[in-house]
């Protein structure tokens, strides 16, 4: 059991199920329509924080949402999962918001509003700071909240704040976004802090200006310094760790799964590397279980469905007596 602190947007996800005869540019300004299906589900970093929470550790959650219903709501969800949230109420602005219109193909048209994540203040992160207990074992960034400017800054000085008052290890989520408008701020600051560095393949790429994934690993060894851990998620193509200290790079394969609904897969995925590798420092068992995680978590509708703590016992019972193994 380790104690985790994890710190990013706080976001609701409003999913509009558009249906068989509607699309998104057949849409016409002032016209009323009738659409198949709606849901409402909490997103962001929550499910990053409840995923570890399920695993057996003590998670507080920091981060700003809106004094509204759906900030109250998501914090009542994240202490039904036993996620202790740091948070704080934000009377200017409502709780962060992302509307993705689905077509019937599967396309995914999507609007995200921040709100209140916008207004994450260093007064409310130093009331957070005086709320931690005497341990921290390591610490989550979320980088979407990195995407903007002010709450960038404060969260490069939060961070700043606990590794020198804990030394925990740090994990990034680089979360780069693709449009050219978008940018991630102090980018190059978080990655000096972090241990650990996750990025999935397009992020890989894109970081590094390469064309495929063996060459982003070598501009990787002369871009980032340090003995830190570099894991890059390539779906259902498994994943990759590129270990500076050493030098070495380790692959595990992909774990078949029924696709259901991917949203998420990243999250479970982050989630259930830093819980093994804070177990033993073991990147190889990290890389599996991540990947099994993931690929349960996939096979049902929504970002939470995790795999339930007793297939998580036993799964990684069979790993340790390796009888599971997906390296290569």
């Amino acid at each position: 059991m380790h104690n985790i602190v994890v710190i990013g947007n706080i976001m609701v996800d409003i999913i509009v199920s558009l249906g068989k005869s509607i699309k998104v540019n057949n849409l016409i300004p002032g016209m009323s329509v009738n659409v198949e299906n709606i849901t409402i589900s909490h997103g962001g970093v929550g499910n990053i924080a409840t995923a570890l929470a399920l695993l057996g550790n003590i998670v507080y959650l920091i981060g700003k949402c809106g004094n509204d219903y759906f900030g109250k709501e998501y914090v009542k969800e994240l202490i039904k999962w036993k996620v202790r949230p740091l948070i704080d109420f934000d009377n200017k602005y409502c709780t962060g918001l992302v509307i993705s219109l689905i077509e019937k193909t599967g396309e995914r048209t999507m609007f995200g509003y921040p709100g209140a994540n916008q207004n994450l203040r260093k007064e409310h992160l130093l009331k957070v700071i005086c709320e931690l207990p005497e341990k921290i074992d390591s610490v989550f960034v979320d980088g979407y909240a990195m995407r903007l400017r002010s709450t960038a800054k404060n969260i490069i000085w939060f961070v700043q704040m606990l590794k020198s008052r804990y030394d925990p290890t740090i994990f990034m989520d680089a979360s780069l976004p693709t449009l050219p408008t978008q940018r991630v701020y102090y980018l190059d600051q978080l990655i000096e802090f972090s241990d650990v560095l996750f990025f999935n393949k397009e992020e890989a790429l894109l970081y590094t200006k390469s064309t495929n994934v063996k060459e982003s690993l070598k501009k990787f060894r002369e871009l980032v310094h340090g003995d830190k851990i570099i894991v890059i998620k390539l779906g259902s193509n498994g994943a990759l760790c590129l270990d500076l200290k050493t030098n070495s790079v380790v692959y595990a394969k992909a774990f078949k799964a029924k696709v259901i609904d991917t949203t998420g897969a990243g999250d479970a995925f982050n989630a259930a590397f830093i819980h093994m590798y804070l177990k033993g420092r073991n990147i190889n068992k990290a890389l599996v279980f991540a990947n099994w995680f993931a690929a349960r978590t996939i096979e049902k509708y929504g970002a939470r469905t995790f795999p339930s703590k007793e297939q998580v016992d036993r799964f990684l019972l069979k790993l340790n007596k390796r009888e599971i193994s997906h390296e290569i």
